[in-house]
């Protein structure tokens, strides 16, 4: 629709270093127009992802993207939309429930028909830990509520067929959907854990090969500063037992600061038990050999739940078991 010959839209998944490709890369290069769920707009993403009327989302969408799209991309700039919200839940307490996966991706399909998508995934081990300190974080700094132990919300989410979060343990199952509607073609996956055997620009040239751009030192740099880091073990100390949230803010701005002065990355971290690994690989392992056999990537090599029992099975500080500097902080 914007007249462009290149459109990327990333997709997902949470806990992947989305934030880090938005912020270091996809808005940082003058040849790309960024677009995500911050900003002008964010009114796209919203109703493609909860609006159900659909006469009224092809009204607004159409507007939407006229203005805040087509009449400001430059000739030449290649259209990027970035938004692992598109096929995860928000991790924040006040949240819409988002609508199913197949009703976004033929939305897409229909406002941006020829676009590559892109999924970045992770390790489904360090996934599940990323995704319940992010919650332990927003619902704390957003809600001022704090959250049970790991152990209880691990078990909450697995009490029912579909749950707010954890639903996407399984990655075949929304990138099979959207390899469905675009075709298989046009949908590549990337796992973080690339990083440690590319380097910062080694992973980015693969999507870089994705839009026809080069990668330059310069953007392998900036890719280095890591953005929304995991919680540290001091944060977690204290958004668990502080029960005063503006005092609990404060105290938490100026751990972060001293944090930051000091050198301390140390993240927080839980100990998955036997039964937790052997249900997150019940519920990965199938899946991740079907991405690999569609797409060509080794998972298991990589450590993700299979049922090779070379597998790596997580070491609970997790700045010991993951090599990268990056991979680490998230």
């Amino acid at each position: 629709m914007t007249g462009n010959n290149v459109t990327l839209i990333h997709v997902g998944f949470c806990h992947s270093g989305t934030t880090s490709l938005q912020r270091n890369f996809f808005s940082r290069r003058a040849d790309i127009f960024c677009c995500t769920s911050v900003g002008n707009c964010g009114g796209i993403f919203s109703l493609i992802k909860y609006e159900e009327n659909a006469s009224h989302v092809e009204r607004q969408v159409k507007l939407l993207i006229d203005r805040y799209v087509s009449r400001k991309i430059a000739r030449g700039q290649k259209l990027v939309l970035s938004d692992e919200t598109l096929v995860e839940q928000p991790e924040i307490y006040y949240t819409p429930q988002k609508l199913p996966v197949s009703v976004i991706a033929q939305r897409l399909k229909r406002f941006f028909p020829n676009a590559q998508i892109l999924f970045t995934v992770r390790n489904q081990f360090d996934y599940v830990v990323s995704c319940y300190f992010n919650l332990k974080r927003n619902y704390a700094d957003l809600a001022n509520r704090t959250m049970e132990d790991f152990d209880a919300w691990f078990a909450g989410n697995h009490s029912q067929i579909s749950n707010l979060f954890l639903r996407n343990l399984d990655y075949s199952q929304a990138i099979g959907t959207f390899a469905d509607v675009f075709g298989k073609q046009a949908v590549s996956v990337l796992p973080l854990e690339a990083l440690s055997m590319l380097g910062e620009k080694g992973y980015l040239t693969r999507i870089g090969d994705l839009l026809g751009a080069e990668i330059t030192e310069v953007d392998a740099r900036r890719f280095e500063v890591v953005r929304n880091k995991r919680m540290s073990r001091a944060e977690d100390a204290i958004t668990t037992n502080w029960r005063f949230g503006a005092a609990r803010r404060s105290l938490n701005r100026l751990v972060r600061t001293y944090q930051t002065c000091m050198g301390e990355h140390s993240p927080a971290a839980v100990r998955l038990t036997d039964g937790q690994i052997a249900l997150i690989r019940d519920r990965c392992a199938e899946g991740n050999r079907l991405l690999q056999d569609e797409f060509g990537i080794d998972l298991a090599a990589l450590g993700y739940p299979s049922r090779d029992p070379v597998e790596r099975i997580p070491v609970r500080t997790e700045d010991q078991y993951l090599p990268h500097h990056m991979i680490d902080a998230l």
